[in-house]
């Protein structure tokens, strides 16, 4: 038609997936006829291998192969260094003038190699597959409405069935009442015969009973231990504390250097070890700002526990099943693809012109001769 446009809208496919999720979830507790204090843990690892592993592993593939040019880059730092220092560059502009040559230079090393900076967030790329899978578990729990819903449904969806519901019972219970009242307009029912504190009371029941309408009925008894209710919060709150308590253990640092950079401790090198000397000031401006996201990360992740206590326990169970795994399948990509070690120790200037022997030859020589040094040969 003339003057018509096509528009598509990501609702409803967003909403269809989140619907095949739930329909998903169902079936798998159905054959497997395991309780949902395991169902929940084990979705949480089909998610995080089939969707969430596969980014998290070119992630760090990524750091890695950056970790491999730390000797390039250090070489271009002393001759940064040289050419400041050769074209006599005011003392107050050289820690500034050597921060942006160091900048473009790692920038163009880093698109040379095809290691850009956006390529680093490749892992976000699965969290939309973790959000269709904690709505799915919402909708089954009769959970409070996500993110993801209040994104692409708008605020109301929940809000508007309630509201249809109680309109629909009070357009019952009017339709009942006009009933009772003749053409006159008197009423025939005595004054005071329907006490308005049961009204109001019978309203508040169908209010607090609409919320779970939609809630999984096996939920309610497929907990364990101190919550044995998965669609209500947890009364004790370990839940919300060990969400929180997962969480910032998979954004602590591993290395010495890495909590320097997050805690701002000035230099991030270890004593003794063989890693560049790099502070906050002299960070790339990417290298700043993920610290920065990271320690703003860290912040919300001490928060999310106490902020998320209301929430149904299922859906506490599946976020803390989640971070668990998120944590082991790190180990396991720190250990099959391990990031530094490739920095180069800067000469001193002090080293002797001279090559010398290594003293662990010399005792590998006397070990080998039984503890007796060899003798000269004789001319």
């Amino acid at each position: 038609m003339p003057g018509s446009s096509a528009c598509f809208h990501v609702g409803p496919a967003i909403g269809a997936a989140i619907q095949s999720s739930q329909d998903l979830i169902l079936s798998f507790h159905n054959i497997t006829h395991l309780p949902w204090y395991l169902t929940i843990p084990l979705v949480a690892l089909g998610v995080n291998l089939l969707f969430r592993l596969p980014f998290n592993i070119y992630t760090h593939r990524i750091q890695q192969r950056r970790a491999e040019l730390a000797p390039i880059l250090q070489a271009w730092t002393k001759r940064i260094g040289d050419d400041i220092h050769r074209e006599r560059v005011p003392p107050s502009r050289r820690r500034a003038e050597a921060k942006a040559r160091f900048d473009r230079v790692t920038r163009r090393i880093w698109g040379r190699f095809g290691l850009q900076e956006w390529k680093l967030y490749g892992n976000l790329l699965g969290l939309p597959f973790w959000l269709v899978g904690i709505d799915a578990i919402r909708r089954l729990c009769g959970g409070p409405r996500g993110l993801l819903g209040r994104w692409v449904f708008g605020p109301g969806e929940a809000e508007a069935s309630t509201v249809a519901t109680a309109m629909t019972e009070a357009a019952k219970g009017g339709a009942a009442a006009d009933a009772a009242i003749p053409s006159s307009g008197t009423s025939s029912i005595p004054t005071g015969s329907v006490p308005a504190a049961d009204l109001s009371s019978s309203t508040d029941g169908v209010a607090e009973a609409i919320p779970h309408v939609a809630a999984e009925p096996s939920l309610t008894t497929g907990g364990c231990l101190w919550f044995p209710d998965l669609t209500v919060a947890d009364p004790w709150h370990v839940l919300p504390l060990a969400l929180s308590g997962i969480l910032v253990l998979n954004l602590w640092p591993r290395s010495a250097a890495g909590r320097r950079l997050l805690l701002n401790m000035g230099s991030t090198a270890a004593p003794g070890s063989q890693e560049p000397a790099t502070s906050d000031n002299n960070l790339t401006r990417g290298a700043r700002f993920r610290a920065g996201l990271q320690r703003g990360l860290m912040l919300v992740s001490l928060m999310m526990g106490p902020l998320t206590m209301d929430l149904p326990a299922a859906l506490h169970l599946y976020w803390i099943s989640s971070s668990a795994v998120s944590w082991a399948t790190g180990n396991v990509l720190r250990r099959l693809y391990p990031v530094g070690g490739y920095a180069v120790e800067p000469c001193k200037g002090i080293e002797l012109p001279v090559i010398r022997g290594n003293r662990d030859e010399a005792a590998e020589v006397i070990k080998a001769t039984k503890g007796t040094p060899p003798k000269k040969a004789k001319r």
